[in-house]
């Protein structure tokens, strides 16, 4: 559909010499058939206009007044679209969200939805051409647009007639600012990024051109810039959807956010930026510290985007204020973002990447075999995308709702009960969106409550620690680029309220080019008790974080601090769950490694043989003992799904120990998934080992549970359902003990009456090979 400027002038004059209701339906009714071709059916069942399941009102010209407080602009909504709506809802049985309204009284005009039995009226269109073009694009759809992730892939993926213009001017943006002399934001970011985040492994040509090609980027583009673009777009694209949630709220701030945003006559990157990327527009609608990532807002002030990247990017905002967000039943179905993600990175990117994603049926699997999740505190420390969070929520809110708790009150313990972090910022607001959508129902029946979503963006290994011999903490944020080297007094972070509090004074005085100085009076009013150190310690990271302002880093350095620090108040877990990254230790980013090396030293998780195997620990074992030792309590359980190597190779001899200080990390049961492929597509061969911590010494053997097929076949497809594998896999129940009951030993499984002959043949070894091979 394309309005022509013939076309509109036509309207516009027809429209100029309206008066009367009817004569503000034949204009409309003209340009309707004109330009769409639409078969119109006029005054059925009093509806003044129907076309699909698109419901039109007319009004006498100016009878709104530019006001939607006003009787006949609340007549036309709440009286006659709401009626006719839920009306033509009974009558074919589809949700009325499914039905959208138009109201016009010619010199306004305004998008009307039903949801939830309320009334939803969008902002009052004035007669422009963009603005009319708009409507017509509304009527033209015939009905709003399902929430799934093939119609995100089809609307917003890399060759969409909506995505693929704004992803490739993002990689124009990002190229030129790239190659501009001297410094800039986006080159600060990009490099941030890709220290810390952005490793891509090398890839053959002819494999590397086949990605690129499958994206819609030159053929010589770098895979570096091609994924930090992606991760740009993708952040930008959750965020809105989320804003889009949001505006359907009653204290939100917009009516419409997709719509207002793109038909804004303001600088889109500049209320984007506002609104989005500094996180004004959710704290406005009582959903505090969503966004607290800055490295990909870098868009908004780039100095080189093309010309019409903002007319793009409006494209954008327009289809997805077509969509039916309120009618979200796929996120309900499994994690629907993470599914567009991986339809957004092709798998030959995602797997150079070591990027495997936990499908929906495993996750759903381990969350039932960690016992009742009533009452019971859980965190997924690597969560990803969210997967293990929301099937976490929605089995929490059936045990609420079976128990007769409000929905204040199953929102209250959702949010106090389930916990995840990431030290990936994308995956952290990929993450905080999914929960957001899971939670929303309760949310719109808590009117007036605060939403802060207990996801953050932190470090499962490296988190802040006292300074030995002082009263505070530190910590250091970034890479060697940014270098945030953070000093916290003990009794602040104590407090997180305070905390929150004295950022927000800090961040204050910052955004205005103030000195600590000019803060220091109210910090001294908040902390009557607190001594000069107190408030030196205070200045120390004021200064630091004011340098990072003056070298264009301004954005939401207090929010990133707190987060990282919030990590360390979380309460002690009943249940960890979750599928920890999987990555060799030499593969790790050198400067991450620097950082985590004395943790492992603390845990004693290294190989006694430093020669063949010793330094190559996969990082997903001392993932395993930290976030147990720091967030797990005494008699809590810690369910991951780790690669079954650890049980056998030289490298996880440290981890088998399973001993952190004074505790064990006692194995309860070993599911060994080698055997199938547990994610299609990607041959790895993960097992489930859950473990409950405790001062007892691990009495073995365990129980060993060896999974041979499902329906017959090795490979489970992704979409499976949980109750189709439960029916149909096959399963080999043995028992598994370490070697000669040796802690560090490798372990061996079979039946009881094997384990003791397998000590009797083996013995001990003589000699150790330079290179390792299984044991079994």
């Amino acid at each position: 559909m394309k309005l022509t400027q013939e076309e509109y002038d036509k309207f516009e004059q027809k429209i100029h010499a309206a008066i009367s209701e009817a004569d503000v339906r034949r204009a409309w009714d003209h340009l309707i058939t004109d330009v769409l071709g639409e078969s119109i059916h006029e005054e059925q069942e009093y509806r003044d206009m129907t076309i699909s399941n698109v419901v039109i009102e007319f009004k006498d010209k100016g009878m709104f007044k530019n006001s939607k407080e006003s009787p006949k602009f609340k007549e036309a909504t709440k009286g006659r679209i709401f009626k006719y709506i839920n009306r033509l809802s009974k009558k074919s049985n589809m949700p009325t969200s499914a039905f959208i309204g138009v109201v016009t009284d010619g010199q306004c005009t305004s998008i009307v939805t039903v949801e939830n039995d309320k009334v939803d009226s969008g902002n009052l269109l004035s007669v422009n051409f963009n603005n009319i073009e708009y409507v017509l694009r509304v009527i033209d759809k015939g009905m709003r647009v399902p929430l799934t992730s093939s119609n995100l892939i089809d609307d917003f993926g890399p060759l969409s007639k909506y995505g693929g213009p704004v992803i490739l001017s993002m990689y124009s943006a990002l190229n030129a600012d790239l190659q501009q002399k001297g410094n800039n934001k986006t080159k600060l970011f990009f490099n941030e990024w890709k220290n810390l985040y952005g490793q891509v492994s090398t890839m053959p040509k002819n494999k590397r051109e086949v990605v690129l090609k499958e994206l819609g980027f030159p053929l010589d583009a770098g895979l570096s810039e091609v994924l930090f673009t992606i991760n740009t777009y993708n952040s930008f694209l959750v965020k809105l959807l989320a804003a889009e949630l949001i505006s359907t709220l009653p204290i939100s701030s917009y009516s419409k956010f997709s719509e207002t945003i793109g038909l804004t006559s303001k600088n889109i990157f500049t209320v984007l930026k506002s609104e989005l990327e500094l996180d004004n527009f959710f704290e406005s609608s009582n959903i505090h510290n969503f966004v607290s990532e800055v490295l990909f807002s870098w868009y908004t002030e780039s100095t080189n985007k093309p010309s019409n990247m903002a007319e793009k990017v409006k494209a954008i905002c327009l289809r997805l204020s077509l969509y039916d967000i309120s009618n979200y039943q796929a996120m309900r179905s499994g994690d629907l973002l993470k599914d567009f993600y991986q339809k957004l990175v092709p798998d030959k990117l995602r797997k150079s990447l070591g990027e495997f994603y936990t499908p929906d049926w495993l996750v759903s699997y381990m969350l039932n075999k960690v016992g009742s999740l009533e009452d019971k505190t859980i965190l997924d420390p690597t969560n990803g995308s969210g997967s293990f969070l929301l099937q976490a929520i929605y089995k929490k809110k059936e045990i609420y709702q079976r128990k007769g708790l409000g929905s204040q009150e199953q929102l209250s313990k959702i949010l106090s009960e389930v916990y995840g972090f990431d030290l990936n910022p994308l995956a952290v607001q990929i993450a905080r969106v999914n929960y957001l959508f899971a939670i929303y129902d309760l949310i719109i029946d808590s009117p007036g409550i605060t939403v802060e979503i207990p996801v953050l963006l932190s470090d499962a290994i490296y988190v802040p620690e006292m300074q030995q011999g002082t009263d505070k903490y530190v910590y250091t944020i970034g890479s060697n680029v940014a270098d945030l080297h953070v000093e916290l007094p003990k009794s602040l972070v104590d407090s997180r309220q305070r905390l929150v509090k004295t950022f927000s004074i800090l961040n204050a005085a910052i955004d205005h080019n103030g000195k600590f100085e000019d803060c220091l009076p109210s910090l001294q009013a908040l902390f009557t008790n607190e001594d000069a150190s107190f408030f030196k310690t205070l200045n120390n990271t004021f200064d630091k974080v004011q340098d990072l302002h003056k070298k264009s880093w301004d954005g939401i350095w207090f929010q990133i601090i707190q987060n990282f620090f919030w990590s360390i108040e979380l309460p002690k877990m009943d249940i960890i769950v979750g599928n920890p990254p999987w990555v060799r230790w030499s593969s790790l980013p050198e400067l991450y490694r620097e950082r985590v090396k004395d943790t492992a030293k603390l845990y004693d998780i290294f190989s006694e043989h430093k020669r063949y195997g010793g330094n190559e620990l996969d990082i997903s074992a001392l993932v395993t003992v930290s976030v147990a030792d720091r967030w797990l309590k005494n008699n809590g359980v810690i369910s991951f799904l780790l690669p079954q190597i650890h049980l056998q190779n030289d490298s996880s001899s440290g981890f088998r120990q399973f001993k952190i200080g004074k505790y064990h990390l006692i194995p309860q049961i070993i599911e060994d998934l080698q055997n199938i492929s547990a994610f299609e597509n990607v041959v790895n061969k993960p097992m489930i080992i859950t473990l409950k911590k405790g001062t007892n010494d691990p009495t073995f053997p365990v129980e060993y549970k060896k999974w041979v097929s499902v329906d017959n076949k090795k490979v489970v497809k992704n979409n499976a359902a949980l109750s189709d594998v439960l029916m149909t896999r096959d399963v080999r129940d043995l028992f598994a003990k370490p070697l000669k009951d040796s802690p560090r030993a490798r372990w061996i499984y079979g039946t009881r009456q094997q384990l003791p002959i397998f000590d009797k043949l083996l013995g001990q070894p003589t000699y150790h090979g330079r290179r390792e091979l299984p044991l079994i």
